[in-house]
């Protein structure tokens, strides 16, 4: 199965980013996201600030360890 996710966030809101993400991954099969999903969209100016780079980096690897510890037949594209 494919799924096909379309999502407003808010731009840097990492923490509902990453619950939203783990939430919708728990059904099997192709999950696939639009551009700019793990950021929120649009970023402007935040893209220059070392903070917001800090807290993508963290957010990043948050999900990566996650994803590393999960079972099932899911892949995404994020």
């Amino acid at each position: 199965m494919i799924h096909l996710h379309q999502t407003h966030h808010t731009v840097a809101d990492f923490a509902a980013i990453f619950k939203h993400t783990i939430e919708v991954l728990n059904s099997d099969g192709l999950h696939l996201f639009p551009e700019l999903y793990l950021t929120g969209y649009p970023l402007q100016d935040l893209v220059l600030q070392r903070a917001f780079i800090d807290s993508y980096l963290e957010h990043q690897q948050k999900l990566d360890a996650w994803a590393k510890k999960q079972t099932g037949n899911w892949r995404a594209l994020l």
